[in-house]
């Protein structure tokens, strides 16, 4: 009976942090449209912690990263620190 239980809830607690997940996802996406890089990498983030198997979510924080980079920003940066 506590097996089953036990079975159950880990069943259930998976299909949960999928749709989780998935809202992240959706979250993220319009975040990432509206050019809130912050609040859609943070997004992004939580969606591949609840499903590591989303790629959708990797494909975007990946995406949403490289649209931050600034060539040429870092040694802007150590010239201005120095």
């Amino acid at each position: 009976m506590t097996m089953v239980a036990v079975a159950l809830t880990l069943l259930f607690t998976s299909g949960c942090n999928k749709l989780r997940a998935r809202d992240q996802l959706n979250k993220g996406v319009q975040a990432y449209k509206n050019a809130k890089y912050e609040e859609a990498i943070s997004r992004f983030q939580q969606a591949v912690s609840l499903d590591p198997g989303l790629l959708n979510a990797r494909l975007y924080l990946a995406t949403a990263f490289a649209q931050q980079y600034i060539p040429g920003a870092d040694t802007l940066l150590i010239s201005i620190c120095r």
